[in-house]
């Protein structure tokens, strides 16, 4: 989202010349509901009091002005009539987490393809280790201060990830505990590093191989095209996630975030005109080739307009299998 707020001014700059209306964006960090940092974005439209806002993940139903929306939607609502839907936002941008890899690396150790189950994963991150000159190098990123990855593995093993009612966290739980244990090996068989301080620019750790692998979103497709040196452009590649066993698919986790009217907003004419400004295909094309991360309108893959890359594809694959946090 930090990258995104750089790089997104463009297309706001264009809003403003057609239709006289200013617009600013705003940052903000907002404490989670007791996992790390949430960020989302306040998008201020006439220069007033909050009228949009571009949420990270909807834990809240923000009073979005349903008969508006719907408009956008007319496919959904073609499709299944018979469900009745309380619409609170306009999804606009897609964020699921893969397995970014080094491909020369793990070719050394003698894997063509990125692991596909967890014993995959673990023994090629053994053979990482093993190649000449790894001794002080790691296979995989695991950030400690990063839960992402340690909520994947438990939704792979079946972890609802809450209990009594969804009022608790059930963390201590067996099926979650199975994942935890799984992704606590990297650390005790020094396969991952355990300071969060051992890595302060991920862009030069795994260009320069002091690790093979890392889990991240769509958005560090444009960065590592951008930030790792040319001669690497060709050896490195995205993978869905690894599965528990080769039945089970390596889920994902399906976040985001959508873009939203207040219901109280006192500029409602003008932030509905943002909304539909960002919505439409030439100004998620342009976000695309901004940022080159994924933007909600996968059927854009079809047109000549929107090339979908080796790197993106995983991505849109693993949409169809990912878990939507509530």
């Amino acid at each position: 989202m930090q990258v995104d707020n750089k790089l997104t001014q463009q297309p706001f700059q264009r809003m403003e010349a057609a239709n006289g209306c200013g617009n600013r964006i705003f940052l903000v960090r907002w404490p989670s509901l007791s996992i790390g940092l949430l960020f989302f974005q306040i998008i201020v439209s006439a220069c007033q009091s909050p009228n949009n806002a571009k949420t990270v993940i909807k834990f809240w139903a923000m009073g979005a002005e349903g008969e508006h929306v719907q408009k956008l939607l007319p496919e959904f609502n073609r499709r299944h009539p018979d469900i009745e839907v309380k619409i609170q936002g306009i999804p606009w941008y897609v964020d699921t987490r893969l397995l970014f890899y080094r491909k020369d690396i793990l070719a050394k150790a003698g894997y063509d393809h990125p692991p596909r189950t967890w014993e995959e994963w673990f023994e090629v991150s053994k053979k990482i280790k093993q190649l000449p000159g790894a001794t002080e190098k790691y296979a995989l990123l695991l950030p400690t201060n990063e839960w992402t990855p340690f909520v994947l593995a438990g939704l792979q093993t079946g972890s609802l990830l809450l209990k009594q009612d969804n009022r608790y966290g059930d963390f201590s739980g067996a099926q979650f505990s199975t994942a935890f244990s799984f992704l606590m090996k990297f650390y005790r068989a020094k396969l991952a590093p355990v300071g969060i301080t051992q890595v302060t620019n991920i862009y030069q750790g795994i260009s320069e191989g002091f690790f093979a692998m890392y889990i991240t979103g769509p958005w560090n497709i444009g960065e590592f095209q951008r930030r790792l040196p040319a001669n690497l452009q060709n050896q490195w590649m995205t993978a869905p996630m690894p599965g528990p066993d080769a039945n089970t698919p390596g889920v994902s986790l399906a976040d985001g975030s959508s873009l939203v009217m207040f219901k109280d907003s006192q500029k409602k004419a003008e932030a509905w005109k943002l909304i539909e400004y960002l919505s439409e295909a030439p100004q998620q094309l342009a976000f695309y080739k901004i940022t080159g991360d994924l933007r909600r309108f996968a059927k854009l893959g079809a047109t000549r307009h929107l090339p979908i890359t080796c790197t993106f594809k995983p991505f849109i694959s693993s949409s169809n299998t990912s878990c939507r946090r509530r």
